[in-house]
């Protein structure tokens, strides 16, 4: 369910940024720090703290944003 979220997540930032900036290689950058930043926020409402390893699970998730933030940005339309 988490990865779920985080696709989910990952999908609308990179639709956003994709809309928003003109250039692919600076929305890619911003939806995938956009799709981390916001995933650990929820993580930490969820649990009501911040995890302990939210750095590592940044570096984890942040390749995966990419590659959908890629992807996306290959199938939006400017």
């Amino acid at each position: 369910m988490t990865w779920a979220i985080f696709i989910v997540v990952a999908l609308v930032s990179s639709l956003g940024w994709h809309r928003a900036v003109r250039s692919k290689g600076w929305a890619n950058l911003g939806a995938t720090c956009t799709s981390v930043v916001v995933f650990q926020v929820l993580a930490f409402v969820q649990l009501g703290y911040l995890d302990p390893f939210f750095m590592i699970g940044m570096a984890m998730s942040a390749p995966v944003a990419l590659l959908i933030a890629v992807l996306v940005g290959a199938l939006v339309k400017r």
